[in-house]
C-alpha cells in the first residue's frame, strides 16, 4: 500500500485498455498489483486498490492483578 500510494502514486486510470496493464516504458509498470483490474467485453479497466492504511497502537495494561 505505501508503495502504491505513497512512493509511486500509481494512476489507476493509465492502465491499457487492451491488456489491463501499463505502458512497460511508463512510469507505473510492475505496479498493476496496485490496481484492482476489471474487464467487460474484453476492455479493461483499474481502479484504487488501497484505502488510506490506518495504523493504531495497543498495549496490555502493565500493573493486571488476575481475579
Amino acid at each position: 500500500a505505501w508503495a502504491c500510494r505513497v512512493e509511486k502514486n500509481v494512476d489507476c486510470g493509465q492502465l491499457n485498455p487492451a491488456n489491463g496493464a501499463f505502458d512497460p516504458e511508463g512510469e507505473f509498470a510492475g505496479y498493476e498489483g496496485c490496481c484492482a483490474i476489471s474487464e467487460s467485453d474484453g476492455v479493461f479497466s483499474g481502479s484504487d486498490r488501497f484505502d488510506t492504511v490506518e495504523e493504531r497502537a495497543w498495549a496490555s495494561p502493565i500493573w493486571y492483578e488476575a481475579p
